[in-house]
């Protein structure tokens, strides 16, 4: 899980930085859409990963 993370975390700062250098977006939805996006999907990952491991 923690690997799983760590690529995420890269993945997230990749599309930030590509984001920023072709300006198609404002610097600010930027840095507030991409780790959104992130949370969402490792939390939800997350709440899949525990039900699986408990039953």
């Amino acid at each position: 899980m923690e690997t799983l993370i760590g690529i995420c975390g890269f993945l997230c700062m990749a599309a930030i930085m590509l984001s920023l250098f072709k300006s198609k977006t404002v610097p600010a939805v930027a840095f507030i859409l991409f780790p959104t996006i992130l949370g969402i999907l490792l939390t939800t990952g997350d709440t899949t990963a525990l039900q699986t491991s408990v039953t």
